[in-house]
């Protein structure tokens, strides 16, 4: 009886978040907790409905279903064998022969994805896998986007940035390999939305000025470590315009970016204006603590509207955002200027965010002065001051809609009043823009991304 009590005993000096319905004592010094079992380590958050501790091993196995929490990631595995060191509390090895990942992203109406595969081994902090399955479509194997890889490593860099690597992998869509690939790496946040490897998205566009326009969008293509955008734009006034954005990473939460190209601009007015680049590059530096970010960016470029000629423009904003438990500040500076003119833009905020069950909503008031005159008219007049209301709500298992606006307390009208219906499927999203202000509606069919 007094071996039994030190054995349990044992189990909560090592797990001090230990407990279970029943715990049952074998003669060979083994101890299985049984019923809602859960403990936890430095690393892990274990909760099942058997676990078997074995101390002359330092040792726990079971043969049951097993979730495995580390962050944000949450791990289903099918049985499970794992090793202790009882000095530092750490979990020094686990293993499973399958295994199901999934993050609990706090981007909400994201796609659903399935991560899967087999000898599942965690050490020293590392997770190694094989005979990955990774796609945006249930089930993976017949539809969407599916990265198939023989093996993979999943390793954690920061707090909540994680970086996998794939080795031989093969890309699918709609069930038929389309290339492969040496390797291939992918950086994420836990708490973001983990997407965006492969996004492409047709727009349909109407503007008073231009007519309809179609677009066809891509973005963060993964095989370029998610740092490449394109856009290409019809317009029925015909208008052809091509832009793409390329981002070098240079260190951690830094990167330099080169754009080229044309872009479609709408002023506060409704006007429409091309803004062309030729081209433009920027540095973006980013300070990251727990509940603090500020954000750098330096740019410079050539840039002509509407075919007219080309000027010089440099700039330069920083922008600084503090979390308290119940409300965000936001705050910026902005300076932009050429050879004639410079442009001086300072802005601030004060958000409360509200979660329900279906969706959120964001209200707060913002501040914005501008002195100068920017060289590009979408982006003259901006000076405001007013309340700003923004929500996304689902009303259904797949429908939801967000608004956006923002009123200004000088001329009581609104700068900002944007409507967007969203329809979601795995792999596949729809929605339909309306913009009361600019008057420009526009609709989009986003395919493969995941």
């Amino acid at each position: 009886m007094n071996f039994l009590f030190f054995l349990q005993s044992f189990l909560f000096l090592i797990f001090p978040a230990f407990s279970s319905e029943e715990l049952i004592y074998f003669p060979d010094g083994s101890i299985e907790a049984r019923g809602d079992v859960e403990f936890e380590s430095e690393d892990f958050l274990f909760s099942s409905e058997s676990i078997t501790f074995d101390k002359e091993s330092a040792s726990f196995y079971s043969e049951s279903l097993i979730e495995a929490k580390s962050g944000n990631l949450v791990f289903i595995l099918d049985g499970i064998y794992g090793e202790f060191d009882d000095q530092t509390e750490m979990i020094k090895k686990l293993t499973s022969n399958k295994f199901t990942l999934k993050i609990k992203s706090e981007e909400k109406f994201s796609s659903v994805w399935n991560f899967s595969g087999d000898d599942f081994i965690y050490s020293d902090g590392l997770w190694s896998f094989k005979n990955i399955n990774f796609g945006n479509w249930q089930p993976v194997t017949k539809s969407g986007l599916l990265i198939r890889s023989k093996t993979c490593t999943l390793q954690k860099i920061t707090n909540d940035l994680y970086r996998l690597n794939f080795e031989n992998v093969d890309f699918y869509v709609l069930s038929k390999k389309v290339f492969s690939l040496d390797s291939l790496q992918r950086e994420f946040r836990s708490n973001e939305d983990f997407g965006n490897i492969l996004s492409f998205a047709p727009v349909i566009q109407n503007h008073p000025d231009e007519g309809s326009m179609l677009g066809f969008k891509l973005q963060d293509f993964g095989v370029f470590g998610g740092f490449l955008s394109g856009y290409l734009s019809l317009s029925e006034s015909g208008k052809s315009e091509l832009f793409f954005d390329g981002k070098l990473p240079l260190q951690k939460d830094s990167y330099f970016s080169l754009g080229l190209g044309s872009v479609f601009e709408v002023g506060k007015d409704g006007k429409g204006y091309w803004v062309s680049s030729s081209p433009s590059y920027s540095f973006n530096r980013s300070f990251k603590k727990k509940d603090e970010e500020i954000n750098v960016k330096f740019s410079a470029g050539r840039f002509s509207l509407n075919d007219g000629n080309l000027f010089h423009a440099t700039g330069s904003a920083a922008t600084y955002k503090k979390t308290f438990e119940n409300f965000v500040l936001r705050s910026g500076f902005s300076r932009f200027k050429n050879n004639q003119s410079a442009y001086e833009s300072l802005h601030g905020s004060i958000s409360f965010p509200f979660d329900f069950p279906k969706g959120s909503i964001v209200l707060g008031f913002g501040s914005r002065d501008v002195s100068g005159l920017h060289p590009i008219p979408s982006r003259q007049e901006y000076s405001w001051s007013g309340p700003v209301l923004s929500s996304i709500f689902s009303f259904s298992e797949n429908w939801a809609f967000r608004t956006n606006s923002e009123w200004d307390i000088n001329d009581e009208t609104f700068i900002t009043n944007q409507i967007t219906l969203i329809r979601s499927f795995n792999g596949l999203g729809l929605s339909l823009i309306f913009d009361t202000k600019q008057k420009l509606t526009s609709f989009s069919i986003e395919l493969l991304s995941f």
